[in-house]
């Protein structure tokens, strides 16, 4: 069978598992959570590429798929989780891919976090499409469900998740984050997320009120 990703997804998803399957970015979070982070993503970049980039050549779904599994493949156990997460790659999946599907997806890991404008353009169609997927992950309502398992673990009161949405800290976060996008569908995207989450903190605060919404 010719050494190409797409031949070798099965074996690739059980070396994924292996590594990744039980961890969890933060005590208060489920176990595997990043293991199923890394899917979603795979899904929302290729949903990304199909709007924004179907006929790019330069973008290959299955690195771009594989690529956003093993993203974060050293998050929450490096201090520099980008760049040794690409240089773990290799001696995980390196035999199941060709040496320029392996060196993509080493790329896009690499710089998947990786947000500078001084380096902007030498960022890959791929390599954006895999920063905005990741963003768009972590919003809507698994935000919100990170927010509240973190509220509980530290058995902080539920004003801590309300607060930011009554001080205007949301607001301006919101306003920033978007900025780091790189496509305009993904801002579409982004703006959808981001409001369904300020209508739930605003109805959360007038529930704590006793008002009837």
């Amino acid at each position: 069978m010719p050494k190409l990703l797409k031949n070798h997804l099965d074996e690739i998803k059980v070396v994924l598992r292996e590594d990744f399957g039980d961890f969890r970015s933060a005590p208060w979070m489920e176990p595997h959570n990043k293991l199923d982070h890394g899917l979603r993503t795979a899904v929302i970049a290729e949903t990304l590429r199909q709007n924004i980039c179907p006929d790019d050549p330069s973008v290959d779904p299955t690195v771009l798929m594989v690529a956003s599994w093993f993203h974060d493949i050293r998050n929450s156990r490096s201090d520099d989780h980008e760049k040794e997460g690409a240089e773990v790659i290799p001696s995980l999946i390196g035999k199941y891919g060709s040496e320029e599907e392996i060196r993509s997806v080493c790329e896009i890991v690499r710089y998947h976090d990786h947000r500078t404008l001084e380096d902007e353009k030498k960022y890959s169609t791929a390599i954006k499409l895999v920063q905005d997927a990741d963003r768009l992950d972590h919003l809507g309502t698994f935000d919100i469900r990170a927010n509240f398992f973190c509220i509980c673990y530290c058995r902080e009161p539920i004003e801590e998740f309300t607060k930011s949405y009554e001080n205007g800290a949301f607001d301006r976060w919101a306003k920033e984050e978007r900025k780091e996008l790189n496509f305009a569908f993904s801002k579409e995207v982004y703006d959808e997320k981001i409001e369904f989450q300020r209508q739930f903190g605003l109805r959360m605060i007038r529930e704590m009120r006793g008002e009837l919404c």
